[in-house]
């Protein structure tokens, strides 16, 4: 996978084909359940989702059924105050050494922060709403916080977040073409969508099909990704979220591309 970040950025986005005027508000119009829409639209470069502790990406690339990630390396520079003993950091060398506080050594010590990201699928992707009546609180809660182990010490963090009390959206379909290249949302897909709200309404067990399917194939993932983390940087970062009652050893999750970053850095 390409490099997607530079020197103080986020990862370069792909521009998406431009959703059509009218389109959300039909879209929002196919059903609504407790005031919600029962679909809805996002860009999945961009949406986010609590998990492992945090606001990461909620629709992620895949390789191999692995996350995909990307290093970013960013190189800056910083002198140390001789009066608090904490560091002032600089983008260059020049700006560091033409910062004329008396209380800051003269030495300009440069130095590398690596951040690992995860990568978002570059399309539009349809979501479907999921009341929490439709969710049990207790099975939540039951694997709500997950384990690892770190410097050989169990460590516990919270991997879902709190249940879901206004109910949640979960992956419906990506927008992309045969080729894979994403397209732009159309009436055809507004049919479509109605087509499928016919067959889960007249068989509720289609629903309730799709939402298991959805959630067994999220559990069949995220089982891998945490059998991968490793006791290094990248565990936060290549850490999903766990499922049923799984407690394990991790090793080093797949990062896909490394970048450049200036002053000739590349590691």
């Amino acid at each position: 996978m390409p490099a997607l970040g530079t020197l103080n950025e986020a990862p370069r986005l792909v521009d998406l084909p431009p959703i059509p005027d009218w389109f959300e508000a039909e879209l929002s119009d196919i059903r609504r359940i407790d005031g919600h829409p029962l679909f809805r639209i996002v860009d999945g470069q961009r949406e986010l989702v609590f998990r492992n502790g945090e606001m990461q990406i909620k629709h992620y690339l895949q390789t191999d059924e692995q996350a995909c990630f990307v290093r970013i390396e960013r190189q800056y520079f910083r002198r140390k105050s001789a009066k608090t003993g904490e560091y002032k950091e600089y983008q260059s060398r020049e700006e560091a050494r033409a910062d004329t506080d008396k209380d800051l050594f003269l030495m300009v010590e440069p130095k590398i922060s690596i951040e690992v990201r995860m990568v978002g699928k570059p399309c539009w992707v349809i979501e479907t709403y999921v009341a929490p009546s439709d969710m049990s609180e207790e099975a939540w809660e039951q694997v709500r916080f997950a384990e690892y182990v770190k410097d050989g010490k169990p460590q516990m963090f919270d991997a879902l977040g709190p249940f879901p009390r206004e109910g949640k959206y979960i992956h419906c379909l990506d927008l992309l073409d045969k080729e894979g290249n994403a397209i732009a949302p159309s009436s055809r897909l507004i049919e479509s969508l109605k087509s499928r709200l016919i067959e889960f309404e007249s068989d509720h067990r289609a629903l309730q099909e799709r939402i298991d399917d959805d959630m067994a194939a999220a559990a069949a993932f995220e089982e891998k990704q945490i059998k991968r983390m490793t006791d290094n940087f990248y565990q936060k970062h290549g850490l999903a979220a766990l499922t049923q009652f799984h407690n394990v050893t991790a090793s080093k999750p797949i990062v896909t591309g490394q970048i450049q970053t200036v002053n000739g850095v590349n590691k």
